[in-house]
C-alpha cells in the first residue's frame, strides 16, 4: 500500500488526527470483519460525515494491511464517492491480538447502557434548536416515543401487596419504562424463585434494592 502523503479531500472537511490521506481503492477491508453493516446504517453514516467531516480515522494494521477498525466509515466512503479517507496504522503484537481488536471494536460500544430519560432530555434541546435529528444516530421510530415520554415520576399512592386493592393507586408507565420494568420484575422474579410475585411487592423489592445501593 502506498504511503505517500495524499491532500484532504474537498468535499468532505477533515477534523481527527490522522497519518495519512489513503486512496480509497488502496484501502483493503479484513474478509473476516465479523461486524456486519446493513445498508441504513451506511447511509447514516455516510451523512453524519457528509455534515460533520471526518471525526474518526480508519484504522489500518501495519501487520497485515487490513483494516481492523472503521469498515463502517470505508463503505460509507464508497457511498460519498471522495477520492482518499484518513488513516490510522497502527501495530499490532501478533495477528491474534489484531483479530481481538477486529471483534472488540464495535463489542465494546454495544455493552454500553443507555439512559433514556437523559437521550430523550438531549433529543428535545436538539429539536428546538433545529438540528437534524438525524445527526444523532436515532432514527425516526425511536426518537418519537423518547421525546414523546413523560420522565416525570408517577404518583404511585398505596402500593398494592396483592392481598386485595386497599385503596391503592395504579402506577402508569410510559411504553419504555413499563419495558424496562418488566424485565426487571423478571429478573426480580428469578432472583426470589417468585413466579406468582404482584407487581406491588415488585416494586417494593425494587425500591428496597435501590436504597440499598
Amino acid at each position: 500500500m502506498s504511503k505517500d502523503p495524499q491532500p484532504p479531500t474537498e468535499e468532505i472537511s477533515v477534523r481527527c488526527a490522522f497519518d495519512e490521506m489513503v486512496r480509497i481503492p488502496e484501502i483493503k477491508p479484513n474478509p473476516r470483519n465479523p461486524n456486519t453493516h446493513p445498508p441504513a446504517q451506511i447511509e447514516l453514516l455516510a451523512k453524519l460525515i457528509r455534515h460533520q467531516g471526518w471525526r474518526l480515522p480508519i484504522v489500518i494494521s501495519n501487520l497485515s494491511g487490513l483494516v481492523v477498525a472503521g469498515h463502517g466509515r470505508y463503505e460509507a466512503a464508497l457511498i460519498l464517492g471522495v477520492e482518499a479517507a484518513p488513516v490510522n496504522f497502527q501495530d499490532f503484537d501478533s495477528k491474534e491480538d489484531e483479530h481481538a481488536h477486529l471483534m472488540a471494536d464495535n463489542r465494546i460500544a454495544e455493552m454500553a447502557e443507555l439512559d433514556f430519560q437523559g437521550i430523550g432530555e438531549l433529543l428535545r434541546e436538539l429539536e428546538a434548536s433545529g438540528t437534524d435529528l438525524d445527526l444523532t444516530g436515532f432514527r425516526d421510530f425511536e426518537r418519537d416515543p423518547l421525546l414523546a415520554a413523560d420522565w416525570e415520576p408517577a404518583d404511585v399512592g398505596e402500593l398494592d401487596d396483592g392481598g386485595g386493592d386497599g385503596g391503592a393507586k395504579s402506577i402508569g408507565l410510559s411504553a419504555e419504562q413499563r419495558l424496562i420494568f418488566e424485565k426487571a420484575m423478571e429478573k426480580m422474579k428469578t432472583e426470589t424463585d417468585d413466579t406468582e410475585m404482584s407487581e406491588g411487592r415488585g416494586v417494593e423489592l425494587l425500591a428496597a434494592e435501590y436504597l440499598a445501593g
